[in-house]
């Protein structure tokens, strides 16, 4: 029996109001470090540990991260599921 997680779930539903001063419309998922986005760090962080299906979770600004998930190939299945109401 292998122990190889090969599904992800990313959370991408937050408001980032801690951020709003520093990236006022910018899904937080979406603020760069180091010139690449939190969200690419942990997409290409997942796929190199072997991870194949990534689950994003998306809430605020969530059609941002969608339209930005698609317009690359990432070498792994990106899902998408968007929350209907906020839950906190």
């Amino acid at each position: 029996m292998s122990n190889t997680v090969t599904t992800a779930v990313i959370l991408a539903g937050g408001k980032g109001t801690r951020l709003v001063k520093a990236v006022s419309n910018t899904p937080k998922a979406l603020v760069q470090v180091g010139g690449i986005s939190v969200l690419e760090h942990q997409v290409n962080l997942l796929r190199e540990s072997g991870v194949r299906e990534i689950w994003v979770l998306l809430g605020h600004l969530g059609q941002e991260i969608q339209a930005f998930l698609e317009a690359r190939e990432w070498g792994v299945a990106v899902c998408y599921k968007k929350e209907q109401e906020p839950l906190g």
